[in-house]
Parts: structure tokens; sequence; C-alpha cells
């Protein structure tokens, strides 16, 4: 997870410098989570919790992996 906040983080940051775009800290973790999810979707077949579960408690989700 740190390491798609951190992406977010960066990617927000350069459309900001660049782009001349807002700041939005929740959107930033938002879509942390949402490449989170879908990364582990794909890579772990043990997945079997959905998006709204894991966003409601992540730990608990990863503990069951």
């Amino acid at each position: 997870m740190l390491l798609a906040i951190r992406e977010e983080i960066w990617k927000h940051r350069n459309r900001v410098i660049f782009k001349q775009r807002k700041v939005y800290p929740d959107g930033i973790f938002g879509l942390a989570q949402v490449i989170d999810w879908v990364w582990m979707k794909h890579k772990i077949p043990s997945v079997k919790f959905s998006y709204s579960d894991f966003v409601l408690s992540p730990f608990s989700c990863l503990k069951s992996l």
C-alpha cells in the first residue's frame, strides 16, 4: 500500500506542478486504494474480498491472505 500511495503522491505532485492542477489529498489516497486492490486481485489468486470490503477494513482483508 505504501508504494501505491507514494506513486500517487508523485503523480499528483507532477500534475500540480506541470499542469497547474489543484491538490486533492482524498483523491490521492482513494487512487492508491484502487491500485492496491486491482494489483492484489490480479497477482494473488486467493483474494476473495471485494473492493468495498478492502476500503472499509483493509487490515482484516490483508490478514485473510
